[in-house]
């Protein structure tokens, strides 16, 4: 599965979570980015999540909102890092393709280093 670099979304190293220019020396963990990970594993393995995923891949009938592809993933449009009161909002979640979200998500990065 690709994953995004944390700096700057370009696609991460194989087994990292950093690209070949933000690979740390020290692997670092600051004490948010451990709580927003543990939000996020508890969110993502829940059994209400696995069932709200596929309720929004039905509605969406499995196709990309973006390209029309099959969609492999349920994007947040309001992120769970912004609001988490939001994850299991169905009209806060989208069918998309792995392809679509990558993207997505490496051009909010951009927007954000820019601001």
């Amino acid at each position: 599965m690709k994953k995004l670099c944390l700096k700057c979304c370009n696609l991460a190293l194989g087994g990292s979570r950093y690209c070949k220019d933000h690979m740390p020396e020290k692997t670092r963990t600051t004490q948010q980015e451990k709580e927003y990970r543990k939000m996020k594993n508890r969110i993502y393995t829940s059994k209400k999540w696995k069932k709200l995923r596929q309720i929004v891949f039905e509605r969406d009938m499995f196709t990309c909102r973006f390209c029309g592809a099959k969609a492999e993933e349920v994007h947040h449009i309001v992120s769970i890092y912004e609001d988490e009161s939001k994850a299991f909002k169905k009209d806060n979640l989208m069918a998309i393709c792995r392809d679509c979200h990558i993207e997505f998500h490496r051009k909010e990065k951009q927007k954000q280093m820019r601001d």
